[in-house]
């Protein structure tokens, strides 16, 4: 399989070019993942990388795709850079299989400031307190391009186009009567929850805002499902950490004020419907950090239990689920992804594991009684750049 087509400036697609700059051993990161199962069974698999970590001004997105059910996984077949030039900071790649089976790629575009000095191993933006960051945050766009036909041996997508000035880091929810629910959210000092739908299958949008976000510093990163009585929820990442759920009775056009789900470390959820009926959701095994990482189910959208520790390790997160035609669950995490953890005493080098991982869980061991056993988890992807200070420059774009 590959792309056939160069659908932006800033987008790779040549193999030559992707392997000389993103391979393995050019990355430093990596980290966020994204996954989707189209139709034909092929997935893809989403993240972010470039640079040193996030934010940084180098940053890119990564896509990966498997024809053999997640046995093997090839090297990026496109990125998706960052443009210097003109102050343009490329990130979180989402993945999306519609309901017409097309793929769709999402995208966020932020400026940053001219004169903007590449980060060291030594320095970080804090990406959750930095009010310059959120100030410049404040002005991101999610975009997107559509692959029609993504099983495909060559894909094509359509020309990319700006969707909302808004951030999306879950799959969209295809509800009643044609309605999309794009779980959209701002920066953390925004006052209210703000999410989007669609009634022309994302042509056009309408904004659906819910005040009584609390204003302590956490990216929202929604995430939708349907609950059995035929309502939609929204779970939402809080610092606290808890986290919150809202009620939509209205096909999403208005949400229940924010309550209390469950003690939950401040990472993103993801909850997926499943075919046979329930709803399964990721969250940390570990209330308050990322450690341990947990697949939990409801068969009614109201309480959720954990059904399978996924991850014993720590700092693993961002989990997300997709499911295949025949009901098997295919999940995408990442661990360690922040190349200052486990840090050695040698200045400028890392210890950090930065993977992405797979797992893939069979039907037949949905049925209460997974185990670790049926689950195939293992490394699709590891950054493998160490020596970071060694190996970039400090220049300033």
């Amino acid at each position: 399989m590959k792309i056939a087509n160069k659908f932006a400036e800033n987008v790779i697609i040549d193999a030559e070019t992707l392997a000389a700059k993103y391979s393995e051993e050019m990355r430093a990161w990596q980290g966020a993942p994204s996954i989707a199962c189209t139709r034909g069974g092929r997935l893809f698999v989403s993240f972010m990388s470039g640079g040193i970590y996030e934010p940084d001004p180098r940053n890119c997105d990564l896509l990966v795709y498997s024809d053999d059910n997640g046995d093997h996984w090839s090297s990026p077949v496109l990125a998706i850079e960052s443009r210097p030039e003109i102050r343009q900071r490329i990130s979180d790649l989402e993945l999306w299989i519609a309901p017409n089976g097309a793929l769709w790629m999402f995208w966020h575009e932020a400026p940053y400031e001219a004169g903007l000095s590449l980060p060291t191993y030594e320095q970080k933006i804090d990406m959750e307190n930095d009010s310059e960051y959120h100030r410049l945050e404040a002005q991101v766009h999610t975009c997107a391009a559509v692959c029609e036909d993504p099983d495909a041996e060559e894909l094509v997508f359509g020309e990319p186009r700006e969707l909302f000035p808004a951030m999306m880091r879950n799959h969209p929810f295809a509800a009643d009567r044609g309605r999309w629910i794009f779980p959209t959210h701002r920066t953390p000092a925004a006052p209210c929850y703000a999410f989007r739908y669609s009634d022309d299958e994302g042509k056009t949008f309408h904004l659906a805002e819910r005040s009584g976000r609390a204003l302590r510093r956490a990216f929202d990163e929604p995430t939708v499902y349907r609950m059995a009585d035929g309502r939609i929820a929204v779970i939402v990442r809080t610092a606290e950490p808890m986290f919150k759920r809202m009620i939509s009775s209205d096909n999403g056009e208005s949400w229940s004020a924010p309550a209390e789900l469950f003690a939950a470390a401040s990472q993103r959820p993801c909850a997926l419907n499943a075919k046979r009926g329930g709803v399964w959701l990721t969250a940390s095994a570990d209330r308050k950090a990322r450690n341990g990482l947990r697949l939990m189910y409801s068969p009614d959208g109201v309480d959720f239990s954990e059904v399978l520790l996924l991850d014993d390790r720590e700092r693993v997160s961002y989990a997300e689920i997709a499911e295949g035609e025949d009901g098997t669950l295919y999940i995408a995490y990442d661990r360690e992804r922040n190349n200052k953890i486990r840090k050695s005493r040698v200045a400028g080098v890392s210890e950090a594991a930065k993977e992405i991982l797979f797992a893939r869980i069979p039907p037949e061991a949905q049925t209460g009684t997974v185990t670790a056993d049926t689950v195939r988890a293992r490394v699709i992807s590891k950054a493998r750049i160490n020596e970071l200070d060694n190996h970039f420059s400090r220049e300033t774009q």
